[in-house]
């Protein structure tokens, strides 16, 4: 974590005041840790003490601070592996995820949605509290305030994306992680990825602050480009074998090549990511165009009724004017030449109705080299 500047310190001292009438535990109360909803809304100490109450509340609703001792379904251990036993140079936790391999679809079939949520929410406090028991054996001017991940996206499947119930999953992880972890991310790498993922990364984007997203690193299956990468991050024997290190991973991390666990499924050109924009909401799918001139294409249809639809470039020009469209009766298609390179944001605007929306949609760009989308 970035050393306090003068405005921090000054914020800091305010952020105190304004929380006093809170009863926090020694963790919530230290320095590293009230900076974290500062910076997540830039000094403003009035959205930081409104974010950290709802944070707390959360937790309370949730029963987070029993997590630990929550036992998920038998089967998740299996199909949901995960590693968190090495650490980063720096002495950060090290969160190893073979994201390819989970079928979250199979939990949302199961009727197992809020089980895999709340794994999901076991994984992120087990991490945070390795976290802090780093702090024990650390000078008090010195902890450890972050962690770092590795995404492994080999054996990703199309059939997450076409799953509504799968998306929501994802976006729900996300915004908890947002809401709830502040500036706790040091670095996150994702290798293999496929193409297909800037599709749902689209989505996810609009989710994630700028300094969330700055530390974010997408590789592709070039291990000889990725693994020196991971190596400059990890000693080699924090890092598992299927990585390039020497350390053997938690029992249940079992590496697979070549074989996704979630299964496969071929796109023929008309396969959409399906979500629901809910009741007087907007969903906003970004995507980063680097060349210019490249061409960037939708299609995308509503099963219950009309829904809003606007593109916009760096989130405020407008290029395709906010308008009603039938997209329940007819598929929406067009295209856009993108003659300067900058963010694209796609709009789904529901803001209007009573009735939450499955969106189908599928969007494509040309001549762009973009993988990060």
């Amino acid at each position: 974590m970035a050393a306090f500047t003068n405005k921090e310190i000054e914020a800091l001292s305010k952020f105190r005041s304004v929380i006093s009438d809170l009863n926090l535990d020694p963790e919530q109360s230290s320095e590293h840790h009230l900076i974290r909803w500062l910076r997540a809304r830039d000094l403003n100490v009035q959205q930081a003490s409104e974010m950290l109450r709802k944070s707390l509340q959360w937790r309370k609703d949730n029963k987070i601070d029993q997590v630990s001792t929550w036992e998920p379904p038998a089967s998740f251990q299996q199909d949901y592996p995960y590693d968190v036993n090495g650490f980063d140079r720096d002495g950060c936790p090290l969160l190893l995820i073979p994201w390819g391999r989970w079928d979250i679809r199979k939990a949302v079939q199961a009727d197992q949605k809020d089980e895999y949520i709340r794994y999901v929410d076991q994984m992120v406090d087990k991490a945070f509290s390795i976290m802090c028991l780093q702090n024990k054996n650390r000078p008090l001017n010195n902890p450890i305030t972050q962690l770092s991940i590795i995404s492994d996206l080999e054996g990703y499947s199309l059939r997450q994306m076409t799953s509504k119930g799968t998306v929501d999953c994802i976006m729900e992880a996300t915004r908890r992680l947002e809401a709830n972890y502040p500036e706790i991310l040091k670095a996150s790498y994702t290798i293999n990825t496929p193409k297909l993922f800037s599709v749902l990364f689209a989505l996810v984007k609009p989710l994630l602050a700028q300094r969330t997203l700055d530390k974010v690193q997408i590789h592709g299956y070039n291990e000889d480009k990725w693994g020196p990468v991971l190596l400059k991050l990890v000693p080699p024997d924090q890092l598992p074998v299927c990585y390039g290190g020497t350390r053997t991973p938690s029992e249940n991390f079992v590496e697979i090549q070549g074989k996704s666990m979630a299964g496969a499924e071929e796109s023929n050109g008309n396969t959409h990511c399906v979500v629901a924009v809910k009741v007087e909401e907007n969903l906003t799918v970004a995507l980063d165009i680097k060349n210019p001139n490249s061409v960037l294409s939708w299609s995308f249809r509503t099963e219950e009724s009309n829904i809003g639809f606007a593109l916009y470039f760096n989130g405020t020009e407008p290029l395709v004017t906010l308008e009603i469209v039938d997209s329940h009766v007819t598929k929406q298609e067009g295209s856009y030449v993108c003659v300067k390179p900058g963010r694209y944001i796609f709009d789904f605007d529901n803001t209007h109705s009573k009735t939450e929306k499955t969106l189908h949609y599928l969007v494509s760009v040309s001549n762009d080299d973009s993988d990060d989308a």
